[in-house]
């Protein structure tokens, strides 16, 4: 026992002198630096602020340059870790982020306290293009777009082929069939990625899918439409009351969908065949952009020792096109090439690759060697033109090897010699000793009567604990039995009560949070929650409005509403001042309105 607290009270002293030595930073991420706003179209970007070092902050993050957007609280995490004794603790705030007008922003710095200290993040660069032409059927909740990032391009050069799937109502079983097209490859980069849209008033979720189409010969190419299998469920469909009519099965598994087909447009590319003016000798067939680095370390050795070259090519575009360099013969080097290694990463805009080669170079001579430029072809499509990047001209200096003795190594005695004195006992082997008791039998045996009702008494005991080990499973099963059936009887009345109850429930708890505007937004989600039957585990004002009108209430109320929340969700992730709109508050008397109406 003393030796469990004591680990105990090793483990706390740990956490807490884990918590003293972190450091506490600040980062700003984006799921994306493009969006899209214009013609009844919005594109929602996610905003991320992880903040390390610390397992609770004193607010939640100000972000600075958000005045041009709509923001949407979108949840915050925890995590805590020790990992080979290190100690690691995080936050991550999520939000989304609607502009408002078009542009390039900066987003941020995120401003956090942590004990009363204040921490900065990055900032972020967002480009808010105008909106292309819409999709072809706004009217549908449920449709697919597919899109090229130039209809134009050269053999070899990979163009984005970009699938959006827009979301009015809750899918599943989902089934991608990409356009199957002669000498045209397609690649995935990275996962999907989810944000919200508004287009035409209306709001959508979408999943983008991104992939890099390379061809492999010039031509015009019809791409076929994509094709999704789905099922699709309704969410106003109003299913018949009975066993499972129940918030734990609210559920499309419990729910009957539709099964959809969705197809996207039909797209046509062009493609070019890369010229063959300036095309350098040796061409790979590389298309895209190119860096290259290189170092010879060290540049300074002695006769005996040797000296490596490194080079690396990074770039994007069809990047397994990368050559295996060849270094070219050096009179009096030895020269022993390494296995290159090459990583393939795909990104947001295609795909990025870095390839390393090495070479040990061992001189036979002392002197200076010139060591060849290395060059690399490729075609920049940016410029339409041949571009070469080349390795630094090095120099190895060679010397001549250092002089000194040779170490002899000493004398080691005989083993055949004397024995040290105090060695020739343990060469004897071990002395005579007297015989101990080290244990008694497994099964002692009785000498007396008391022994003897001792075991019976075991006996006894045993028999006792293992009518109870039979008997408590079936206890177990009449107690959870009997519950299964009282919540049975309260479940089917719950949602009334807390429909019922909603109202006065939020009136109470929104007074309460008088200067905690986020305390208020979230009684506003328990609000939908309890008053509609459902489990929304955040909300949007517009989501809000949506749910309300659907339910009967007024438009005009209901988009009332939409707006003073919208007011208090801006000033809270934006760091400006709440207490001016909070002091003029309507949303009590607009609630009020609409428990008329919907009673």
């Amino acid at each position: 026992m003393k030796r469990a607290l004591w680990q105990i009270t090793l483990f706390c002293v740990f956490m807490v002198w884990g918590v003293a030595q972190a450091q506490v930073s600040v980062r700003l991420d984006l799921d994306r630096d493009q969006a899209y706003y214009g013609k009844g179209v919005s594109e929602a970007v996610k905003l991320v602020v992880i903040v390390s070092g610390t397992k609770s902050c004193d607010d939640a993050p100000q972000i600075k340059g958000l005045e041009p957007f709509q923001v949407s609280g979108g949840g915050s995490s925890s995590r805590v870790e020790i990992v080979n004794g290190q100690y690691s603790a995080t936050i991550q705030y999520s939000y989304f982020v609607q502009p408002t007008e078009t542009g390039r922003f900066v987003i941020g710095p995120a401003e956090v306290k942590v004990d009363g200290k204040v921490y900065e993040s990055n900032t972020q660069t967002l480009q808010v293009n105008k909106a292309a032409e819409s999709p072809k059927a706004p009217a549908k909740a449920v449709f697919l777009t597919a899109e090229l990032s130039t209809p134009q391009a050269f053999v070899e050069q990979p163009v984005l082929y970009t699938l959006k799937l827009y979301l009015r109502e809750r899918v599943s079983d989902l089934s991608l069939t990409l356009p199957e097209t002669d000498h045209l490859t397609f690649r995935e980069l990275g996962k999907p990625t989810e944000y919200r849209r508004t287009y035409e008033g209306r709001q959508y979720g979408v999943v983008e899918i991104r992939y890099a189409l390379t061809p492999a010969t010039k031509g015009t190419f019809d791409i076929a439409p994509a094709r999704i299998d789905l099922t699709v469920y309704d969410a106003t469909q109003q299913r018949p009351r009975g066993l499972f009519n129940d918030p734990f099965f609210d559920d499309p598994f419990f729910r009957r969908g539709r099964p959809r087909v969705l197809r996207s447009e039909a797209l046509r590319l062009k493609v070019r065949e890369l010229p063959q003016k300036g095309r350098p000798p040796g061409f790979s067939g590389l298309v895209g952009m190119l860096h290259m680095e290189a170092s010879l370390t060290p540049a300074h050795i002695r006769l005996g020792e040797s000296a490596t070259l490194t080079v690396k090519l990074t770039g994007t575009g069809n990047v397994n096109r990368m050559p295996d360099l060849r270094l070219p013969e050096i009179a009096d080097i030895k020269v022993y090439a390494d296995e290159p290694s090459f990583t393939m990463k795909p990104q947001k805009t295609g795909l990025r690759g870095v390839k390393e080669m090495k070479w040990a170079l061992v001189p036979e001579r002392k002197g200076n060697y010139q060591i060849p430029a290395l060059r690399v072809g490729f075609f920049d499509v940016a410029k339409a033109q041949y571009q070469t990047v080349q390795t630094p001209r090095y120099t190895l200096e060679v010397l001549s090897p250092k002089g000194g003795k040779t170490g002899k190594g000493k004398g080691v005695q005989a083993k055949n010699g004397p024995m040290p004195k105090g060695q020739d006992k343990e060469a004897r082997g071990p002395g005579k000793q007297e015989i101990k008791e080290l244990g008694q039998d497994i099964l002692p045996i009785h000498t007396s009567m008391r022994n003897m009702g001792k075991t019976y008494m075991a006996e006894r005991s045993v028999s006792l604990l293992l009518w109870a080990v039979l008997l408590i499973p079936l206890a177990a099963y009449v107690t959870v039995l009997t519950g299964l059936r009282l919540r049975k009887r309260s479940v089917r009345s719950l949602p009334a009560v807390k429909a019922k109850k909603a109202a006065h429930h939020f009136l109470k708890t929104y007074a309460k949070a008088q200067h905690d505007p986020q305390a208020r937004m979230a009684a506003f989600r328990d609000y939908i929650n309890d008053r509609f039957g459902l489990s929304l585990a955040a909300i949007t004002p517009e989501e809000a409005a949506c749910i309300l009108a659907e339910k009967g209430v007024r438009p005009e109320q209901a988009l009332a509403l939409k707006a003073a929340f919208q007011k208090i969700e801006d000033a809270i992730y934006s760091g400006q001042g709440t207490e001016a709109i909070l002091r003029k508050d309507p949303i009590p008397d607009l609630i009020r309105r609409i428990e008329k109406e919907l009673s």
